[in-house]
């Protein structure tokens, strides 16, 4: 069995050479840059799945949930994660964008306009083989984690799988989700992720997944810890307002020298 696509790539410039030979990349090709974070979703995807759920590309067909999508992990209606099926070696791989900010005006069937609870309740719908939360930020938006839904995608066997800014920022969802009782695997930094806005905070930085050996019941979310919450949010803010103020120090590189002050 060869190794799929993404398996080949060290950099970027591996990436979109090698997805040059394919065919899911448009005709009118954009700006490297511009190329680059049209398919920073779909490359990250496939890289974590790659390394750390290898044995879901023996599948011959796969199902995606996008949940929570919106900007760059909608962008063109999702058309970059056609991309997918080249980095993966996997034929039919199927993806839905779900999320109350995707545009109203599509028509693209494949996209569900508003939360994942509701889409859940609609008759006839497949669970998914993975879901995806890019940047969750559970610290600001909970609606997920008090929902069911979660919880019904690992009783599933579904693979749910997120993405934080930071290090620091996945440990805040980390503590989140053990609030309510689920438990995150350790993130992986991912190689691919991109800082768009020049923020400092890189997109897709870090990647982990929820553990389906810990799945909490539908009465266990109805009283999380509510100390932990507040102790989280309240850090939450005083991060917030570090950065506002411009006091917020990027974290030095590791092996970097430092300096002791004189007492």
């Amino acid at each position: 069995m060869n190794k799929p696509l993404i398996q080949h790539c060290q950099s970027w410039s591996d990436c979109l050479q090698l997805l040059e030979s394919t065919d899911c990349l448009p005709a009118a090709i954009p700006d490297q840059k511009d190329l680059q974070m049209a398919l920073l979703p779909a490359v990250s995807l496939a890289w974590y799945l790659s390394t750390q759920h290898a044995e879901l590309l023996s599948q011959e067909k796969l199902s995606l949930w996008i949940i929570g999508a919106e900007l760059i992990d909608a962008r063109d209606e999702g058309k970059w994660y056609s991309c997918l099926s080249p980095m993966l070696d996997i034929a039919d791989i199927q993806v839905t964008l779900i999320g109350p900010g995707l545009s109203e005006d599509s028509g693209a069937e494949a996209i569900f306009r508003g939360a994942a609870e509701e889409y859940l309740q609609k008759d006839g719908v497949h669970l998914p083989d993975v879901a995806v939360i890019f940047q969750p930020g559970f610290e600001e938006e909970e609606s997920l984690l008090k929902s069911v839904v979660i919880s019904r995608l690992l009783e599933s066997g579904c693979m749910v799988i997120g993405s934080s800014y930071s290090e620091e920022e996945y440990q805040r969802d980390r503590l989140m989700a053990d609030a309510y009782g689920y438990a995150l695997t350790m993130d992986q930094n991912n190689p691919f992720a991109l800082d768009p806005g020049s923020t400092g905070l890189r997109w897709a930085d870090r990647m982990w997944s929820f553990s389906q050996q810990q799945i909490p019941s539908e009465e266990a979310l109805k009283t999380p810890n509510r100390a932990l919450i507040d102790s989280v949010q309240t850090l939450s803010r005083m991060v917030a307002h570090s950065r506002i103020q411009g006091i917020w120090a990027q974290p030095a590189p590791p092996g970097s020298g430092f300096l002791i002050p004189d007492t």
